[in-house]
């Protein structure tokens, strides 16, 4: 039976110099979840205008289920204007007072939640307190629901209470390398290096799996038990690694619920991640036949030695 993911937050249009693309963090997840075969609920909010049709058109003709959508009439769909430098690494300018800053907390997601598999969140949609609350609102409801966190920091759309919360409410998180260096500044955690950070951060929030993600070379995941696996990364002609990361979680949350060990989930979710930064924008369609095929290849891989014994 498909697992049921909820994924909560911004849904938005990209805008690159040749068009807009339609992203955000929780779009992105929810529709890699559907195309890797399970069933992806987006909770979001988008504005009256054509950018929100747009999207809602696009949403739907991917199959997600578009009942836990919103439309705002007074705030517009959000953008985020978005340039690539010569890596095909994006610069984000996120656009502020958005529709998804006004997701409304509704029954009928608490109800869904209840049957839910995992709930899915980030940092983005929490810095505005209408969706911020709402979303509290909705984890409060499900106490024993798996909890994912991508703690997803963009530039003046955090605080230190609202990252301290969501650590308490998360059961799996998942950070890059800067965002992994402010927990440990910002919470005064000791550690020698980052495979210290994932046991130190996993022990002192009460985390299933914490995963680093670093870059083209893979990512570190590890608990609180001391067990750690470091996955190196897939070497590919890189287009753009928007959604790259979004990517990456859908394919470890999947393999991950359906029986997968963190290292196996994390080798198929690189792969995925991989995949995606061939292409431009992050949503392009990834098959799970797509994604075999690739791992059969055999691609050479991006070796950290830090982490490589």
């Amino acid at each position: 039976m498909p697992k049921k993911i909820i994924s909560y937050g911004e849904t938005l249009w990209d805008l690159f110099n040749n068009g807009p693309r339609l992203g955000g963090a929780p779009c992105n997840l929810a529709m890699r979840i559907h195309m890797l075969g399970e069933r992806g609920w987006l909770v979001t909010r988008l504005g009256a205008d054509e950018l929100g049709e747009q999207a809602l058109a696009s949403l739907r003709k991917a199959g997600l289920q578009s009942s836990f959508i919103q439309i705002d009439p007074f705030y517009a769909t959000g953008t985020v204007d978005v340039k690539l430098n010569l890596n095909g690494v994006p610069d984000f300018t996120i656009n502020p007072n958005a529709a998804y800053d006004h997701i409304t907390a509704r029954e009928d997601v608490k109800v869904a939640a209840s049957t839910a598999d995992c709930i899915c969140f980030g940092t983005l949609a929490q810095r505005s307190d209408v969706s911020k609350e709402s979303l509290y609102a909705l984890l409060n409801s499900v106490p024993k629901t798996l909890k994912f966190l991508d703690l997803n920091l963009r530039e003046g759309c955090y605080t230190h209470s609202t990252v301290k919360r969501s650590l308490e409410y998360a059961d799996i998180l998942k950070l890059n390398e800067d965002e992994a260096r402010y927990l440990l500044e910002e919470f005064e955690i000791e550690a020698n290096d980052m495979t210290d950070a994932v046991s130190s951060i996993a022990e002192i929030y009460d985390l299933t799996v914490v995963i680093i993600t670093l870059g083209g070379s893979g990512v570190l995941v590890g608990n609180d038990k001391g067990e750690h696996v470091y996955e190196p990364g897939f070497i590919v002609e890189v287009v753009d690694t928007t959604g790259s990361g979004d990517a990456f979680s859908a394919g470890f949350i999947t393999r991950y619920l359906n029986g997968a060990t963190f290292a196996e989930a994390a080798h198929y979710g690189n792969a995925l991640g991989a995949l995606v930064a061939t292409t431009l924008g992050g949503t392009e369609p990834v098959s799970p036949e797509d994604i075999e095929a690739f791992i059969a290849s055999s691609p050479e891989r991006s070796i950290d030695p830090t982490y490589a014994h």
